[in-house]
């Protein structure tokens, strides 16, 4: 059976900082999106960072965003065709020190894990340890994210988000991927595969205009987690109302350029649509 977009896992609610505290971009505006695109099961996934977790660089804390200010959207509109996940973007800072403790992981529905976020430098990158050139933004990324799959998680509700951002390297970043082998591809999402992780599906206005070969360099990592057994979900990472505009289309074309099934959905799918009856 050809996979079904009828979920959305990732996105930011007025709560996140990024999102420029629109007040129209509520939970409840979330799932009334969710309801009138069809869809079965959408995910908050906003910017937090627990106190618990000690860093000696900027984080989202310093902006009020800390667990007891993200817990203010709870609890979260419900509805018998659309159910609302309660998650959170795990960021990482140079030092390896992720946004949330190991005593509130099991407070999130999901997970979804940020090492893209390499344009963060002097918080989550060390501009000490990383140049300009594409090379060396590759091997970074590398290192973050075997640090995110060494970690002691629970992966079967753990999402790698955005995997193919510009913002891994604002230099060059098509340039960069370029410079991925088919085995480094094969190493990484091996990895990913084997602890349960679902690969996001998000690349849409990161590169609108792109060139019909540089779209090939963009799906090749996507095709090489399918091939190694990878699981996908969508994802539009939408901070506004505006930026839900044409995704859902979007997400068609991507399930036939991928060829995706249903058997390459994420699990954690169908697990939260049973408990809530949804079908």
């Amino acid at each position: 059976m050809r996979f079904q977009a009828d979920h959305d896992l990732h996105m930011h609610s007025y709560i996140s900082p990024c999102a420029g505290h629109d007040m129209r971009w509520t939970p409840q505006a979330i799932l009334t999106y969710g309801i009138a695109s069809g869809l079965k099961l959408v995910g908050i996934t906003d910017h937090i960072w627990d106190k618990k977790v000690k860093t000696t660089c900027r984080t989202w804390a310093d902006l009020g965003l800390d667990l007891e200010k993200g817990r203010e959207i709870l609890p979260l509109p419900q509805s018998k065709l659309c159910k609302m996940l309660f998650g959170i973007e795990v960021d990482m800072d140079y030092l390896g020190n992720i946004a949330v403790s190991k005593e509130e992981m099991d407070s999130f529905d999901l997970l979804v894990l940020s090492p893209s976020h390499m344009h963060m430098k002097g918080w989550q990158i060390d501009p000490n340890q990383i140049g300009e050139s594409p090379q060396e933004h590759k091997q970074y990324y590398i290192e973050r994210l075997n640090r995110f799959f060494d970690l002691d998680l629970p992966f079967e509700k753990c999402g790698l988000s955005h995997f193919t951002t510009c913002l891994t390297c604002t230099c060059d970043p098509i340039g960069m991927f370029r410079l991925f082998t088919d085995e480094e591809y094969r190493e990484i999402f091996g990895k990913a595969a084997e602890l349960g992780i679902g690969v996001e599906l998000n690349l849409y206005e990161d590169w609108l205009g792109t060139p019909p070969e540089d779209w090939d360099e963009l799906l090749r990592p996507y095709r090489i987690a399918k091939s190694v057994g990878c699981r996908f979900y969508f994802a539009s990472d939408a901070h506004t109302p505006e930026e839900i505009v044409g995704k859902k289309a979007f997400w068609e074309e991507l399930i036939d350029m991928l060829d995706l099934q249903e058997s390459d959905k994420f699990p954690l799918i169908a697990k939260h649509l049973a408990e809530a009856g949804i079908e």
